[in-house]
């Protein structure tokens, strides 16, 4: 990628065809900048996302459930993929359709894509003619063979710490050295390619809970240092750049750590995602370490703005309420347990509620009795336990 960008900044790029990436959000400013000075940009992408909306031609490609196409996630997993659904929007095409016309290829990407798994089928087919291999793939997502183990050993450069920058602290705000921001991908907006659909942004965060925004993660013993509460912004600064971010009070972090979630600080990619909170892309390094990969931690300084927001949460109350949420069992007791005795007596419903539970058990058991459920029309059913369940979004 570095590469890249320096042939873009000496216009020695005259087309760049962009496909699954969003590199203007995730690369930042000098990225962006050296697409100013390529001829020509064309993306795939079927969003108007900040890549797209700087690019001089956008060809919508299928959404991954409307397409055909097949990936390789580790050896000896060779995975295929066939669409469930018809493409929802007339104008969109499948970029390996279009690739294929402009090189003047016959036929269409599932043609291209067979031939592939016919030379696939010559090396793992084990006898069997080439539509049974085929259908038997459709039907698994694949083929999965065993990949022979293969030794590993690190590089003469794994032990070397990436270089974290050397932005200077605050005074007063830490006596030496520099706090160190990690970012971590968002479990549900993950780089920010979810930041657009509505229904990831109202997800709440498993651990969190919070939803709708990002926020950096403070120790509450730092916290405590700085006098921070929930919802405090903090400005922080790298020697990549700036953002505002409010802070969270967690234990689950260190003392002199920082972290932040990716995901958000759109410029474009719609309603949904435009202008929303703030990119932690921002703060990063976008060159490559001597380890040969991008560093997603750096130094920062930090400085309390003064300014505070609530935080969009359902976290509720931290305290117990005298429900016994956490129990404490100690190690002489546990000794003294019998094989399969529990420690703690649980009930999940109270007592006066038995007859209601038993009676609907019973309904639904006549329901589910009705019709050949088992037979030529198998029924599924799922319950959630809303007692144990904690919302991880799994």
């Amino acid at each position: 990628m570095a590469d890249l960008v320096a042939d873009m900044n000496a216009g020695r790029v005259a087309l760049l065809l962009v496909h699954g990436a969003n590199p203007v959000h995730s690369l930042g400013g000098a990225f962006a900048q050296a697409l100013g000075k390529v001829g020509y940009k064309i993306s795939f992408s079927p969003s108007l996302d900040e890549t797209a909306a700087a690019s001089d031609l956008v060809l919508p490609d299928l959404h991954p459930l409307e397409q055909w196409n097949d990936s390789r996630p580790r050896a000896g997993v060779y995975a295929l993929q066939q669409p469930v659904m018809q493409p929802v929007f007339p104008n969109t095409r499948h970029s390996g359709d279009v690739l294929l016309q402009v090189a003047g290829k016959q036929g269409t990407f599932k043609d291209h894509l067979r031939s592939r798994w016919a030379e696939l089928h010559a090396r793992v087919g084990r006898g069997q003619d080439f539509e049974t291999f085929w259908t038997d793939a459709l039907q698994h997502g694949g083929i999965y063979r065993e990949a022979p183990a293969q030794a590993v050993r690190l590089g003469p450069d794994a032990s070397r710490l990436p270089e974290l920058g050397a932005a200077a602290p605050a005074p007063g705000w830490r006596k030496s050295g520099n706090l160190v921001l990690t970012v971590f991908p968002s479990i549900g907006l993950h780089d920010g390619r979810g930041a657009n659909k509505s229904w990831l942004q109202e997800l709440p965060d498993p651990v969190s809970k919070i939803a709708w925004h990002a926020w950096v993660e403070v120790h509450p013993e730092t916290a405590a240092r700085w006098q921070l509460a929930n919802g405090d912004i903090l400005l922080l600064t790298s020697p990549h750049g700036v953002v505002r971010a409010p802070a969270w009070i967690t234990p689950g972090i260190r003392p002199d750590v920082l972290a932040i979630p990716t995901g958000q600080g759109h410029t474009a990619y719609g309603r949904y995602a435009r202008d929303r909170s703030f990119n932690a892309f921002e703060l990063l390094n976008g060159e490559p370490e001597a380890f040969g990969g991008r560093a997603f931690a750096v130094a920062v300084s930090v400085v309390k703005t003064g300014d505070h927001r609530r935080l969009a949460t359902v976290e509720g109350d931290a305290r117990e309420q005298g429900k016994g949420v956490i129990e404490v069992l100690p190690l002489a007791k546990a000794r003294e347990l019998a094989p399969g005795q529990h420690p703690f007596a649980e009930r999940e419903a109270p007592a006066y509620s038995d007859k209601a539970l038993d009676e609907w058990a019973e309904a639904q058991r006549k329901k589910a009795s009705l019709g050949n459920y088992a037979g030529d029309h198998p029924r599924w059913g799922m319950a959630i336990d809303l007692a144990k369940c904690t919302g991880c979004s799994a």
